[in-house]
């Protein structure tokens, strides 16, 4: 009878070690196939202080101006947003906001900018900020880069 729950106990032990090992490989491999790929995009310390902002635009209502985002950035969001939730476990995104609604103290913590300085004034803020160490230029409906302008139309369908 002892060898016998001997041997149940030794399979129970062998079953659970396994059970671990398991699952400790599962988290290995997905820490190095998910999660560190995408922090390798993202390199934010972390998503708690992690802000995006959108452009802003107005649509007239007739009683008021109302502030709204592009169809175009909600689109840009539904491709990253998935990347950035692998790379970041803490992503508040209810931390999504319009350029003209960013609340001054976020200015200091990482951002992600969404659209151009045209409609984003968080987005002509950095680039005006930055003109000096940036090897482009932003204005006029085009891109300069070293002295040379780049233009272009939007696809018209």
């Amino acid at each position: 009878m002892d060898t016998v729950v001997d041997a149940v106990g030794s399979q129970i032990l062998s079953a659970g070690v396994a059970a671990v090992l398991t699952g400790i490989g599962g988290l290995v491999r997905w820490l190095v196939v998910r999660r560190l790929p995408a922090r390798r995009i993202w390199r934010y310390a972390g998503a708690g202080e992690l802000s995006v902002v959108l452009d802003t635009s107005h649509i007239d209502t007739g009683r008021y101006q109302r502030p709204v985002a592009g169809l175009g950035q909600v689109r840009a969001l539904s491709v990253l947003i998935p990347s950035l939730t692998h790379a970041y476990r803490d992503l508040d995104l209810e931390k999504v906001r319009l350029s003209a609604h960013l609340p001054g103290h976020e200015m200091e913590h990482d951002l992600l900018v969404l659209g151009g300085p045209k409609n984003n004034e968080v987005a002509r803020r950095v680039l005006e900020a930055m003109a000096d160490v940036l090897p482009f230029q932003l204005g006029a409906g085009a891109i300069t880069w070293e002295g040379t302008d780049y233009t272009g139309e939007a696809g018209r369908t």
